[in-house]
């Protein structure tokens, strides 16, 4: 009965850890700022690039 109660009270404890983490992140979160335009054009950049890339025709090297 004693290891059942360490347990439950390990667990708990961990618990407890885990919920003020949780309140921290949130708090956090709550301060975030959306990123500024230019970071979704340049995300649209790289998908071009790398769409042009993989879907172009093979190049033809001459030996």
């Amino acid at each position: 009965m004693e290891k059942l109660l360490a347990r439950s009270n390990f667990m708990m404890n961990h618990y407890k850890n885990y919920k003020e983490e949780l309140e921290i992140i949130e708090e956090e979160s709550k301060k975030f700022k959306p990123k500024p335009w230019w970071a979704y054009g340049l995300f649209y950049c790289y998908l071009l690039f790398y769409g042009y890339i993989f879907w172009m025709e093979p190049l033809k090297i001459t030996g």
